[in-house]
């Protein structure tokens, strides 16, 4: 399986509240076979923010971006 360094950023509202929160910056591995680009980068964002920050939150989606890694030359 071919995949493809990325890094997203994504912005979620916290569940329950009047709170929305970004993360930017998440590397991840793009994997065509398993689908849809930005639905691996946010499923990537969200679980980094589940083992980084707060694991007993729900979070909803509100949006998303991700980029090819950028390689020195």
């Amino acid at each position: 399986m071919t995949t493809y360094p990325q890094i997203a950023s994504a912005c979620f509202s916290i569940n329950d509240t009047d709170q929305n929160v970004t993360i930017e910056g998440v590397p991840f591995d793009w994997n065509p076979a398993l689908g849809d680009r930005d639905l691996q980068a946010s499923t990537a964002v969200a679980e980094w923010f589940g083992r980084n920050e707060r694991s007993d939150v729900s979070l909803t989606l509100i949006w998303v971006t991700c980029s090819p890694v950028k390689i020195a030359a």
